[in-house]
């Protein structure tokens, strides 16, 4: 799937300000201005991740184990008929618990399994989401929203952080008198990667069946933000 640009930068410039002195390599001291901006761009995100559970019941912990594992298998099948790889399919949860009744006795089993399922175009979340529902999932819940373009993204958002830093150090270099000069030393922020993914996996095309109500749900990915800080110095003179 070829990723999908959107951005719309708004560069924020941040309060953090300092005046520093530093050490030319000849000796002679240069005076400099360092000054911290950061900059935000809003993204479509194209890959999404689920969380899928199945839960179950029986009359003790070991046909309650047996009676989940049917389903799960099922779950696991069905993601993989539409295309998802096995290394994008993790259980990241597993609880077996006892049911009690009134009078503080236990009178079943619970087990409960959870899937977590990355790589997910987003076009293809609903088609995955009623396909883990009918081969016998519980509940489907959790999407988590990413972007496939965000290196690119992060690269303009640090770029543009860059930019604003120079009008900030400009307007304390006229307020003390002296002329700003070009930059000396550039030093990137904390970089946040939790909208980052390394993949996304191509779906096979599902097409849409209709369901009790009609048709699919809809999933609406909004937008992310990607952003980015620089402290930038500059030679005074």
């Amino acid at each position: 799937m070829k990723p999908r640009k959107h951005y719309a930068i708004a560069a924020l410039a941040s309060l953090a300000l300092a005046v520093t002195l530093g050490a030319c390599s000849t000796g002679a001291e240069q005076k400099t201005v360092t000054v911290t901006a950061h900059s935000r761009v809003t993204v479509v995100p194209d890959v999404a991740r689920i969380t899928v559970s199945v839960v179950t019941e029986g009359k003790d912990a070991v046909s309650a184990q047996k009676a989940n594992g049917k389903p799960t298998t099922a779950v696991i099948e069905a993601l993989k008929g539409l295309g998802v790889a096995a290394e994008d399919i993790q259980t990241t949860y597993a609880d077996l618990s006892p049911i009690w009744n009134d009078e503080g006795e236990t009178s079943r089993y619970e087990m409960r399994t959870m899937l977590s399922v990355d790589g997910l175009p987003i076009e293809s979340v609903s088609q995955a989401m009623e396909a883990c529902v009918d081969a016998g999932a519980s509940e489907v819940s959790g999407i988590e929203y990413y972007a496939s373009t965000y290196d690119e993204a992060y690269e303009e958002a640090l770029g543009a952080a860059v930019e604003a830093a120079r009008p900030k150090a400009e307007a304390i270099a006229t307020a003390g008198g002296v002329s700003l000069g070009p930059i000396v030393s550039v030093t990137e922020g904390y970089q946040d990667m939790s909208l980052a993914v390394t993949q996304e996996t191509p779906l096979a095309s599902v097409e849409e069946k209709a369901t009790a109500d009609g048709g699919l749900a809809s999933v609406e990915p909004g937008q992310v933000t990607v952003e980015a800080e620089a402290t930038v110095s500059y030679a005074l003179h």
